[in-house]
């Protein structure tokens, strides 16, 4: 078991939960912001004494947020919009003159709804505000007559410095791609000269960006697209209330029928920590907050579905809207979020849905999403589905609920299970080829006969197209899931440094009702010195420790290539919970670098999933003693390595291990107990995938490794193949006289760690008076001496003296001269 730890699962079964953003009611306006603004009709305007104005992106690479990069408070570097590679629509007034007021319009065509009985507006966006309050500030306006008053709609409930907390950099942002929907019927339903403007007010420089894409008009209300359930009031909307669902007691933190989406947790803000962001979030929502409420488990019931008229052939889903962060599940056959379903009534539930499994630990998230329920429900007059949060902490939203037939040609591509590249970043001289593979569901109504998927590689800085590879996989049929699809080719990318981004997408020969889970994407970085399984620190979403055992050792394992030439320097992590560590400073970490291979295996060599004992040999070593207790959670600490004061050259075609063991654990003075290391990790990228079909293909590339207590061996993948501890290896090219160094020494030592004696072992005995020294991690002589005759051949060293820490043991004799480290330890005191 793991403290703070969310269980991954993978549901392969006929419920298949698959996000969707199911926008099927046909558009009859749209723009991509594929042109620039003169081109296609919009307009700009502010009209302060130093204007900041709305700018068409047509290269996201120049753009926020990616633009802000640099600045490293941006975690999301791209904007997530369905069609944003072809340009958007942004704000950007950051450093804008001091003291200026301004508001900036983004104004459309003049447009004509003269036929449209029904006027509804959808977009994507993303805002980061600094100084303004985007509830109020930042809004879309409509006018009619091309000379009438503008109506303000709201855009960001509740996202205002009087509702909810700032987060840590002093911003109020939305979630990246955040769907908007709002019913402009009342002013623009059958009305002509109708126009519709985005305005952003604010005064001062401390503003950053508003984003805009994907803007549509319908006349139906897209949340109800295709509904047989959940849009008549009362049903699946919670306004008012929970209305008639159920909320059967349970413990902990129960459902509520809130009024508004605020979660505030039990912290010293007085304000909220997160919102929800449905459409209907100002109407009410069904929300739990289990921050404060250890071991929550709560069940939220719907009412009876009357789903009697339903006709075989017709597949039925359930679409909701929902928002949350999840943290550790308090069952270990159950996530923290699920669906269960019901066709008598909840007298027993037939299937179990597991939801959000691949949401990283304790990040917010907002999303619609679409269930296959199971064909027993077609026909029946007394279904009823529940939502199940069985967690120790965090939150979840749901919103707008209801009952849909699926589309008739509906392919969907999972987006827990693909295959992504060994590592996020990789040293150009480190390359070896990247597998791809996929998971593809028909949640459709009807079988595809001539199904194909491609994956596409492309270079981040242009997008110009450098690899590409289709798989046929032939006929699908309807509510048929095919797992393990793997392309039959590899990618190796060219030794250049640049970033790249891969496009995995999924076409059926019917016309598809619903593209947007067609596609799956993910980003690699090539260049650097650096290996590491995450993009950087600000891939970082909490700290993790395994639970029951405070000594251990984790880190990831990195594989070395031929012809590679390379040498490790230093070894860096992260950690949660400095402070706590820090107010001890007899706290000792020690760095280290392990070779999986030895004179007589190779990496796994019994496949057992470990590096056993035998299967490795420590190669590089260093120490760290924590002191700082202003480190955060997202503060690298890089820490070089040697081998006994000798260059660490890694041998081409081999796994290394480069973790951090929690030697000496910190302890807490107010109660004595030793104080848990938690190792900041993500969880941002899935390498199941990847780890799967690396394997079937001969080359296994294994990601975290952990070691508990006294154990002599390591765990491969043990935290599973999602949570992944920021741990990286940090190299450089060995030169040729590196690279020649005979790494044998003509001595060993033991116990190593020890506490009170030092032993040490010539291979042969020396025929010269020799001398030796220990100095510590600094280089200063702590210890020294002289060997006692001729031809010695043992040495014992009595180091009861020395304080914990890491030593380097000298032996001379004559012009020779031989080195070891060695780390003592006394235990605590």
């Amino acid at each position: 078991m793991i403290m703070a730890a969310k269980t991954t699962f993978m549901f392969l079964m006929a419920c298949m939960a698959i996000p969707s953003l199911s926008n099927t009611v046909l558009p009859f306006w749209n723009e991509e912001f594929s042109t620039d603004f003169n081109a296609s009709g919009w307009s700009v305007e502010d009209q302060s004494a130093s204007a900041v104005l709305w700018e068409y992106c047509n290269n996201f690479n120049e753009c926020p947020p990616l633009s802000f990069s640099q600045m490293n408070i941006f975690p999301e570097r791209r904007f997530k919009s369905f069609s944003m590679e072809n340009g958007f629509a942004y704000l950007a007034p950051f450093e804008t003159a001091a003291g200026v007021s301004h508001s900036s319009r983004l104004t459309s065509p003049v447009l004509d709804f003269t036929d449209k009985e029904k006027v509804f507006l959808t977009f994507k966006t993303y805002i980061v505000a600094a100084g303004s309050n985007p509830e109020t500030d930042a809004v879309v306006e409509v006018r009619v007559g091309g000379s009438g008053p503008w109506t303000s709609f709201t855009v960001f409930h509740d996202l205002h410095e009087s509702k909810v907390e700032r987060d840590v950099d002093m911003h109020l942002n939305s979630f990246n791609g955040q769907d908007i929907c709002l019913d402009i019927s009342a002013l623009a339903a059958l009305q002509n000269e109708v126009q519709i403007r985005w305005r952003w007010d604010w005064s001062g420089i401390e503003e950053f960006f508003w984003l805009i894409d994907d803007v549509s008009l319908l006349d139906q209300n897209p949340l109800n697209e295709n509904a047989i359930w959940g849009m008549n009031p009362g049903e699946g909307d919670f306004a008012g209330g929970l209305n008639n669902w159920t909320v059967p007691q349970q413990i902990g933190c129960l459902w509520v029928g809130a009024a508004d989406a605020l979660i505030d947790y039990p912290d010293a803000g007085t304000l909220a920590d997160s919102y929800g962001c449905s459409c209907t979030v100002s109407d009410g929502v069904a929300r739990v907050n289990a921050t404060g409420c250890p071991g929550t488990f709560t069940e939220l019931v719907s009412p009876a579905i009357d789903l009697s008229a339903t006709q075989p052939g017709k597949n039925i889903g359930l679409r909701f809207h929902q928002s949350g962060a999840t943290g550790n599940p308090i069952f270990d056959d159950l996530p923290v979020t699920s669906l269960m379903i019901s066709t008598n009534g909840g007298q027993s539930y037939m299937d179990t849905v597991f939801l959000n499994l691949t949401e990283p630990f304790s990040k917010p998230f907002c999303k619609t999403e679409t269930v296959l329920l199971p064909e027993e429900v077609i026909g029946e007059q007394n279904v009823k589905i529940k939502f199940v949060f069985a967690g120790n902490a965090f939150y979840w939203i749901i919103d707008d609920v209801r009952v849909v037939e699926m589309n008739d040609y509906d392919l969907k591509m999972s987006e827990e299970y693909f295959s992504v590249a060994p590592n996020s970043r990789t040293p150009v001289s480190m390359l070896t080829p990247i597998d791809f593979g996929i998971e593809i569901q028909n949640t459709g109504n009807l079988p595809q006969d001539f199904v194909t998927a491609t994956v596409e590689v492309l270079r981040d800085d242009d997008q110009a197209l450098v690899y590409t590879d289709t798989l046929v996989i032939g006929a699908v049929e309807a509510r048929e899931i095919i797992t393990d699809l793997a392309f039959e080719n590899s990618f190796l990318p060219p030794p250049e440094e640049r970033a790249y981004s891969v496009v995995y997408r999924v076409f059926g020969n019917g016309e598809e009702e619903a593209l947007a889970d067609n596609e799956r994407r993910f980003q690699f970085r090539i260049g650097g010195n650096t290996y590491s399984k995450q993009r950087g620190t600000d891939a970082i979403t909490g700290g993790f420790a395994p639970e029951n055992v405070v000594r251990y050792e984790v880190g990831n394992c990195f594989f070395v290539p031929p012809g590679a030439g390379q040498k490790a320097t230093s070894i860096s992590f992260a950690m949660a919970n400095a402070r706590k560590v820090a107010v001890d400073n007899n706290n000792f970490f020690l760095l280290k670098l392990y070779k999986w291979k030895t004179g007589s295996s190779y990496a796994d060599a019994n496949g057992n999933g470990r590096a056993d004992a035998e299967e490795y040999e420590e190669v590089g070593l260093a120490s760290y003693s924590l002191d700082d207790e202003s480190i955060s959670l997202k503060d690298e600490i890089r820490v070089d390595i040697s081998n006994n004061g000798q260059v660490v050259v890694l041998e081409d075609s081999t796994y290394y291990i480069a973790a951090v063991q929690y030697f000496q654990p910190a302890i807490d003075p107010a109660n004595g107990l030793e104080v848990p290391f938690f190792v900041s990790a993500s969880e941002e990228v899935n390498y199941g995938s990847m780890f799967h079909h690396s394997v079937e293909n001969g080359r296994p590339r294994y990601v975290s490794m952990l070691r508990l207590g006294n154990d002599n061996y390591f765990e491969a993948n043990s935290w599973g193949l999602l949570r992944i501890p920021f741990v990286q290896l940090n190299v450089d090219m060995a030169t040729p006289a590196e690279e020649a160094v005979d790494g044998e020494t003509a001595f060993s030592i033991y116990p190593n760690p020890t506490s009170s004696e030092l032993i040490v072992d010539l291979e042969g005995p020396i025929s010269k008076n020799g001398t030796w020294e220990v100095s510590d991690i600094w280089g200063r002589p702590v210890m020294a001496g002289k060997t006692e005759k001729e031809f010695v051949r043992q040495l014992p060293l009595d180091i009861t003296t020395l304080n914990d820490g890491l030593y380097n043991l000298r032996l001379f004799f004559g012009e020779k001269m031989f080195s070891k480290q060695f780390v003592v330890h006394h235990g605590n005191k």
